[in-house]
């Protein structure tokens, strides 16, 4: 019983010393936290350009990607090329473009592998005015490839709330 109260207690810990509200923030693990934020940011600057292309090559080729309310997960950079392009191309006809933001909860990172659970806010926005948010849950596993960039190995999101959004902390790279 003792050592089952060890072992939890130890992973409890290791837990917790393994993850933060913002990014990692160690002499060693800096820069790539700094990398694993740049994605987001690419990301947010893709969405308002509607640059499936730009969103399409944070992905890794093997990469999952599971939508929300989707039977499944689609996998690879073509078929996940594919989800982007359709969705910023009916943006683009509606003559609107897609203002994206996230709050990050927790990022666990041990070696080449990152993981980010927070939320997103999405608007697409029309001349002035924008519309009603999409506001979910994500959770991202991110890895570093053989050239030495972290790059999204999984991406699922699904619904939350604006509420949820709001009380989320506010760091957003």
């Amino acid at each position: 019983m003792q050592t089952v109260i060890l072992v939890s207690s130890l992973l409890t810990a290791l837990a917790a010393s393994a993850c933060t509200r913002q990014p990692v923030a160690s002499s060693t693990g800096a820069a790539d936290s700094a990398a694993i934020d740049s994605l987001y940011r690419t990301f947010r600057l893709a969405y308002a350009r509607l640059d499936a292309p730009a969103v399409v090559d944070l992905y890794r080729d093997d990469a999952l990607y599971g939508s929300g309310g989707a039977p499944g997960f689609t996998v690879g950079r073509p078929p996940i090329a594919r989800n982007f392009e359709g969705f910023f191309r009916s943006v683009g006809a509606d003559s609107a473009t897609l203002a994206l933001r996230f709050r990050f909860i927790r990022r666990y990172r041990q070696g080449d592998l990152a993981s980010d659970v927070g939320f997103y806010h999405l608007r697409q926005v029309k001349g002035d005015s924008g519309g009603r948010p999409s506001v979910g849950k994500f959770v991202t596993v991110i890895r570093r490839d053989s050239t030495g960039h972290w790059r999204f190995a999984v991406d699922t999101y699904s619904d939350g709330s604006v509420a949820a959004f709001d009380s989320a902390p506010a760091y957003e790279p």
